[in-house]
């Protein structure tokens, strides 16, 4: 090789290799996702100061280990010293719904996680402050893997979330694959008191709680409702659920009560089993009805408990041995850093196969 030749070589090699490194280092200083609103968001990496507005996306950022990132956090998270002990020296910044946008911007957060749903003109208020908002739900079978995984990205911590997202699928892909093959599966009426105090309000497609319905096994009779919605109690009876599950928030149950402490449940199914309208319903005259709180439903408790229990109630048979307690148990030490023991204490579902 002549003399030129060798010359040419070296240039081109630290050309590339200069090339190479400015590369890196533009790609390092900035991020492209696209949110579960559909919405492209250009974030400045790495992101150190971040707000969650909804109790899931701290509890992400809790499982991938990135809580030194957080400086404002919802009331929910902060006001809650049992299930986040330690947090309430976060600024509380209210709920996604009715945020303290002064306390939210004087936190000076680079990222503020919030729901899809939540309402749009938070776009409007931190516009010109730098704040940019990522809106991630995490309550979704559907969507909850991805946005572990680009949470994961935006906090530099995808190692972490994929042990969340192996953590979590096995639990629930183990429920999914199981009954994915059957040819029959339970008629079930899904009926969803929200705060409102309502009877006969029930969930379809495009809901998280029909997600559960239907991954845990379960043939959901209002799935052409979109979204919640209220529905005749004709329309029931009309459509005879072998099985009812009620949903019930606030419900007299919860994380912080004695295990035993089921009266508040079970006044709830009662009523259900009462309902004059209902007796001739096939999931009332074998009570067939179950109750589900919105602590079974709170944050990643969904996908451990929720699905796991109506999957127990749906196929008894094929889920003997599925124990949505312990794994939630394990979720919580092992992911959260929380300190509570669900064999003393927690009230869930009723009941409790």
């Amino acid at each position: 090789m002549t003399k030129n030749k060798k010359v040419l070589l070296i240039g081109l090699s630290v050309l590339v290799l200069l090339f190479s490194a400015a590369w890196q280092v533009s790609a390092s200083q900035t991020l492209n996702i696209v949110d579960s609103s559909g919405r492209e968001v250009t974030l400045d990496i790495p992101v150190e100061r971040v707000v969650a507005l909804t109790s899931e996306s701290f509890d992400v950022i809790r499982s991938l280990g990135a809580l030194d990132t957080v400086v404002g956090a919802n009331k929910y998270v902060v006001e809650d010293e049992l299930l986040y002990p330690g947090c309430s020296g976060y600024t509380n910044l209210g709920s996604s719904f009715s945020v303290d946008y002064e306390a939210l911007i004087e936190t000076a957060p680079q990222v503020v996680f919030t729901y899809t749903s939540s309402p749009t003109d938070i776009l409007e208020k931190l516009d010109g402050t730098g704040i940019e908002v990522v809106r991630f739900n995490f309550n979704k079978m559907s969507s909850y893997g991805d946005e572990v995984a680009k949470t994961g990205q935006i906090l530099g911590r995808e190692e972490e979330a994929q042990q969340l997202i192996d953590f979590y699928e096995g639990y629930t892909g183990t429920i999914e694959e199981t009954v994915a093959t059957l040819e029959q599966k339970p008629k079930v009426y899904l009926e969803a008191d929200f705060g409102g105090g309502k009877n006969y309000v029930t969930c379809g497609e495009g809901h998280g709680h029909h997600e559960l319905l239907a991954a845990a096994g379960g043939d959901n009779i209002f799935i052409e409702v979109n979204g919640s919605k209220e529905i005749d109690p004709e329309a029931v009876i009309a459509l005879d659920p072998e099985i009812i599950v009620k949903y019930r928030y606030p419900a007299p149950a919860g994380l912080g009560m004695a295990i035993d402490d089921i009266g508040g449940l079970e006044a709830i199914r009662q009523e259900i089993l009462d309902r004059p309208e209902l007796q001739n319903v096939t999931a009332v005259k074998n009570e067939q009805v179950y109750v589900l709180t919105w602590d079974s439903t709170r944050g990643a408790a969904r996908y451990f408990l929720a699905l796991g229990y109506m999957a127990k109630w749906f196929h008894p048979e094929l889920f003997g041995n599925l124990d949505p307690r312990a794994t939630y148990q394990d979720y919580l030490n092992r992911y959260q850093g929380v300190d509570i023991d669900l064999d003393e204490q927690g009230v869930f579902v009723y009941p409790e196969p």
